[in-house]
């Protein structure tokens, strides 16, 4: 087929005349066909260079654009080619901008290209630049910097430029002279600043924009290469240009405005608080900045305000007094309606306190009200600028506590940062936490003692702030009375998630157990004090650091675990799994679902790179989903008793067995215990399915329920383990049961046996592994599909990826074009590498049945065959023999007819 093509693309492209476009046609299937030879790849270059030759046009420049992304190897006989024959003085600008644009675009993967290209694209820029196509012009304008052209050329152009009469050329000459300030000429630094002044008043908001670029990018230029008053005059007319047009009529140059003037180092004192008032003052001399601020939070439009607040967060390190004064006018943001603003403001709020620019007192009502936003990340900025307070009195700390109390009663899912923030103030401040602890001790007790009216929220913050204040260098650990620290132990689980960022869970468990101990202060337990604030992240910035990473809620699952943690963790999680069997048999699976997502979101939540680590969280989050589905079908069987079997039943046995077996067998370095529970969830799954009175499914479950149970027999005998009763008596009855329809009489018989089951817990060792896989489509998109002629077979080119894989495994590539279609690739893993976890390639799977349509669309995925499975009925060897256990989420590829 490929000769064929070829012959005929030889044949038509014979001629002296243009290519016709049925010629083009077949060159670039050919082209684009990751199967087509490279002497056929050949061949057509040298015919397309003839052509070119003769008559250069875009379309067989286009092709060898083709060529030289697909075969790299050809890409100096078309840059030899182009340089030849596309950029001769009566070719049309248009060709030669696309020639242009191919050789830098070669040149720039082959370095020693790039100096042929700056030999001839000078003269070839200025040429077209100066040509009649605008297009031309343009393309050139916006890729000089690509092109090579000398920086005081291009400057020169560019100032040109920036008075054509073509808006979108002003724009682009305009952005391309923000980009030249490498040059020091003083004259040349002078020139573009004040062209972009001037260029302030053009009508089109584009180059307006653009001129506001150009402005900061030479104004910034100028004032770093000045001293003295020189310096000081450029930075205040910089500052003074900007602030002059921030209420220009257009919102995307009021943008772009704020955040050229966020970007200024230096300005004089007196116009910083210009800018904070609408007023003029006495010794200001321009009112051109009169207000600046105040006009860019007063915006209609909330992007500008949240600009405006943004451009701040430099420029209050230049005077204290603009600071203050810019710091309360953020505070009226808080009020803000939009959500966006809002966090910007107590972000920039946040970053002014981490210079000891503090809230003003009376300004803390609208801080701590920031506090009951529905949005979570507004909670957690305005806490973060909490923790950073300074309080002068007693009074100012008890405020920030109820505050803080209120805060967590109204949401309690923000447990975990309140937490945090409190024990770092209370460190900070160890007098009045020690107060607060004393004067609120009877209502701790009143709590523990089971009175009713306690505060339970209350109750947790104060006891964090006992252990706080134990730890600050400002008191004797001796005034916080012993049993806060009891107390605190029975709410260790809680607490030390919250306090996971600063204290180690078994060195807080053991420090709260010394203190409770303790009765009266001695030498013993103050050195304790000592050695445990070694293990405490005191350093603020450390902490500070940790914290910026993610202006989320700040919870455990927050940080990167170690392995052994994450462990640990996960089988704390198992653990609380197994208590829920009991309200399961009963049939109260609202509340076991509801459970059991709660457990899984804890889980989802983990932040953990470690790749031995990994295979446990999701090993764990697959079994979470298996224990949901399996309470569905329990509770509607074997509680509510439905029958006959309903459609959603139906749906949920059919996931139950494939997550089992996903499972069983694509983990590897489970213990034998693990894989007897797995295997026994399936004799349970196909028990209950027996229950379903459901004849035309009686024979297949039983048999497969033979075959299960041959494997658990397997693997009892191989170990010590003994068999649940369940598993046991399982046995016994399948011994006796027939595998034909006339079996079903021993339908009462298997109710009864799976009365002996119960749910036991699961606890995995180190070193899981996930067998799992990553599938990528090359070059693939709806913009640019893969091209076909029906009937004939059609290449995909799939970038794959395989973890922890053997070569052992059968590997299907399935292609899909709809439920009645559907074709299987054997991929042979001996191929791609012997035993390395990670295996990386790209494989080409053919399609035979390409329809007879313009377009379509396949789904594209990897499966494992579960060789453990009985064998399935197949047509011929392109089949798999057993059921898939999929690996990979799946990938659509987007495929279009070439059409004559």
């Amino acid at each position: 087929m490929e000769q064929q093509l070829l012959r005929s693309f030889l044949e038509l492209s014979a001629t002296d005349e243009p290519p016709s476009r049925h010629t083009l046609t077949l060159a670039r299937s050919l082209i684009t066909n990751p199967s087509t030879s490279d002497s056929t790849i050949s061949t057509i270059l040298q015919a397309l260079t003839h052509s070119l030759s003769l008559n250069p046009n875009p379309h067989t420049i286009s092709l060898l654009s083709d060529i030289s992304l697909r075969h790299p190897h050809l890409r100096r006989l078309i840059f030899s080619s182009l340089r030849t024959f596309s950029l001769l003085p009566h070719n049309s600008p248009r060709l030669v901008v696309e020639s242009l644009s191919i050789l830098v675009s070669i040149a720039e993967q082959d370095s020693e290209l790039l100096q042929l290209v700056e030999e001839l694209s000078e003269s070839v820029f200025l040429s077209v630049c100066f040509g009649g196509c605008v297009s031309a012009r343009r393309w050139l304008l916006a890729n000089a910097k690509r092109i090579l052209v000398r920086p005081a050329v291009l400057v020169t152009v560019f100032l040109g430029f920036s008075k054509d009469p073509y808006p979108e050329i002003r724009r682009v000459a305009l952005d391309g002279l923000s980009c030249c300030v490498g040059i020091q000429d003083r004259g040349v630094m002078e020139g573009c600043f004040l062209r972009g002044v001037e260029m302030l008043s053009d009508t089109e908001d584009s180059v307006r924009c653009s001129a506001v670029r150009v402005i900061s990018e030479w104004g910034q230029l100028l004032t770093a290469s000045s001293e003295g008053a020189s310096k000081k005059y450029w930075s205040d007319a910089l500052f003074e240009k900007l602030c002059s047009i921030v209420r220009d009529m257009s919102v995307k140059v009021r943008l772009q405005v704020f955040d050229a003037i966020g970007k200024i180092t230096m300005a004089s004192e007196n116009i910083l608080l210009q800018t904070l008032s609408k007023k003029v003052l006495i010794k200001t001399q321009t009112s051109d900045v009169a207000g600046a601020f105040v006009h860019g939070m007063e915006d209609e439009f909330y992007e500008v305000r949240r600009s405006a607040c943004s451009s701040l967060r430099e420029l209050f390190i230049l005077s204290s007094d603009f600071a203050c004064k810019a710091l309360n006018l953020l505070v009226d943001m808080l009020n803000d309606d939009s959500i966006a603003v809002r966090l910007q403001a107590l972000q920039t709020m946040h970053h002014m306190a981490q210079h000891d620019h503090q809230v003003q007192e009376e300004y803390l009502n609208l801080l701590f009200g920031a506090l009951f936003d529905t949005s979570s990340s507004i909670r957690s900025e305005a806490r973060r600028i909490i923790q950073l307070l300074k309080m002068h009195s007693s009074k100012m700390f008890k405020f920030c506590v109820n505050g803080l109390v209120k805060n967590m009663e109204a949401f309690p899912q923000d447990e975990a940062d309140i937490f945090l923030v409190l024990f770092i103030i209370g460190r900070k401040h160890g007098s009045y936490a020690a107060s607060t602890v004393e004067e609120t001790s009877q209502d701790i007790d009143d709590f523990f003692e089971g009175k009713l009216g306690s505060n339970g929220a209350k109750t947790a913050l104060i006891l964090v702030l006992a252990i706080s204040a134990s730890l600050s260098h400002e008191i004797n650990i001796c005034r916080i009375p012993p049993r806060m620290f009891s107390y605190a132990v029975t709410l260790l689980g809680r607490i030390s998630s919250g306090l996971a960022y600063a204290l180690d869970r078994h060195v807080l468990f053991s420090y709260l157990c010394a203190c409770s101990r303790s009765t009266s202060v001695s030498d013993s337990e103050l050195i304790k004090g000592d050695e445990i604030l070694q293990h405490i992240v005191n350093d603020s910035s450390r902490n500070q650091e940790s914290r910026e990473q993610s202006s989320s809620e700040v919870s455990i699952a927050d940080c990167q675990l170690e392995g052994i943690e994450v462990l640990a963790l996960v089988n704390l999680v198992l653990a609380q799994i197994s208590n829920m069997w009991q309200p399961m048999q009963v049939g109260c699976i609202d509340g076991v679902l509801k459970t059991l997502r709660s457990l899984k979101e804890e889980l989802g939540s983990i932040n953990n790179t470690s790749s031995q680590s990994s295979g446990v969280l999701v090993f764990a989050l697959k079994y979470i989903r298996v224990l949901e589905l399996f309470g569905k079908i329990w509770t509607n069987l074997m509680c509510l008793k439905k029958s006959p079997l309903t459609g959603e039943i139906e749906i949920n046995f059919g996931e139950l067995d494939y997550k089992l077996r996903e499972l069983a067998y694509t983990f590897l370095g489970l213990d034998k215990e693990v894989t007897i529970h797995l295997l026994e969830l399936m004799v349970v799954t196909c028990t209950l399915k027996l229950c379903s009175l459901q004849p035309w499914c009686y024979v297949s479950t039983l048999r497969k329920l033979h075959s299960i149970y041959s494997v658990v027999e397997l693997l009892l005998d191989k170990g010590s383990i003994e068999p649940s009763h369940f598993l046991a008596e399982a046995g016994k009855s399948l011994h006796g049961v027939q595998t034909s329809i006339g079996g079903m009489s021993n339908l009462f018989q298997f109710r009864k046996l799976l009365e002996l089951f119960s749910l036991k817990q699961v606890e995995l060792a180190g070193g899981l592994k996930h067998v799992k896989a990553e599938l990528d489509i090359i070059n693939n998109t709806c913009e640019t599909p893969l091209f076909f002629v029906s009937g004939l077979p059609v290449g995909i080119r799939l970038q794959i990826t395989l973890y922890n894989m053997d070569v052992d495994n059968r590997l299907w590539v399935k292609l899909t074009v709809n439920e009645y279609s559907c074709q299987y690739v054997y991929l042979d893993l001996k191929q791609f590498g012997d035993s390395d976890p990670v295996k990386k390639f790209v494989f080409a799977a053919p399609f035979y049945r390409t329809p007879k349509t313009n377009c379509f669309k396949l789904r594209v995925t990897l499966g494992m065959e579960d060789l453990s499975g009985e064998k399935v009925i197949v047509r011929n060897f392109r089949h798999p023999e057993h059921d898939l256990i999929y690996l990979c989420t799946e990938k659509e590829v987007f495929l279009s007819r070439i059409v004559k």
